[in-house]
């Protein structure tokens, strides 16, 4: 893609969301960006994306919701008190990563211990987030509560109408944690495909907990993966 290559965010910490970096507009990254023990007080340890449909004074034609990464993404050890320990998508238009991104032993106090991508009445955005993913790789995350890994919801308190969707192309997911979904919580539409393997929650999916819509692709593999109740030790 265009854009910078190979930067590295390490060992930021803030006490508002995005512990490294906070995206109020879109942008193209470049190959090789590298988010290595950030850490937020409040949502998302690495970065936050949060762009509103408008500006004051600013056409909405002209407004940029689109975030690009190219490929070799790593988010690593970075961690959050609330939602999305390296990640967290509250709106956006589409947010893309390329291919041969890792994710490992990031974690949150809440949900998403890598990525957590939500929807809230309360910030005047109509329209719904699209999370899309190459070739990935989630091993080591952990969740307080939802999503090991991957946390795709809608706000408990101040729900909207519609939900986000997520696309993930054949990834590896491998030792995530969290109460529930040990790997992913889906409430949205959830399209994804690949491997999971000994991931495990406390409760209920201990690969996937769903409740919204989920796609899962031919020839996925679930092998080991343990809940901590008789509900859904895979799905």
């Amino acid at each position: 893609t265009d854009g910078v290559n190979n930067v590295t965010f390490s060992d930021n910490k803030s006490v508002n969301s995005g512990g490294a970096m906070k995206a109020l507009n879109g942008f193209v990254a470049g190959d090789g960006w590298t988010f290595t023990g950030n850490h937020s007080d409040k949502m998302s340890g690495g970065l936050y994306v949060k762009i509103p449909e408008s500006y004051t004074g600013v056409d909405p034609e002209n407004i940029n919701r689109d975030v690009v990464f190219g490929k070799n993404t790593t988010f690593t050890g970075n961690s959050s008190k609330d939602l999305g320990g390296a990640m967290g998508i509250e709106s956006a238009g589409t947010v893309t990563i390329g291919d041969n991104a890792k994710f490992e032993s990031n974690s949150t106090e809440a949900d998403g211990g890598a990525i957590a991508i939500w929807t809230d009445s309360t910030n005047g955005v109509k329209t719904p987030s699209t999370l899309t993913l190459g070739t990935s790789e989630f091993t080591g995350n952990t969740a307080a509560d939802r999503g090991g890994a991957i946390a795709n919801l809608n706000s408990d308190n101040n729900p909207t109408e519609f939900n986000n969707t997520v696309n993930i192309a054949t990834s590896t997911f491998e030792n995530n944690s969290a109460k529930n979904g040990g790997a992913i919580y889906n409430v949205g539409t959830m399209n994804v495909g690949g491997t999971f393997t000994t991931n495990t929650s406390t409760s209920q999916g201990g690969a996937i907990y769903n409740s919204g819509t989920l796609n899962i692709a031919d020839g996925s593999v679930f092998d080991n993966n343990q809940s901590g109740t008789s509900d859904g030790s895979a799905v």
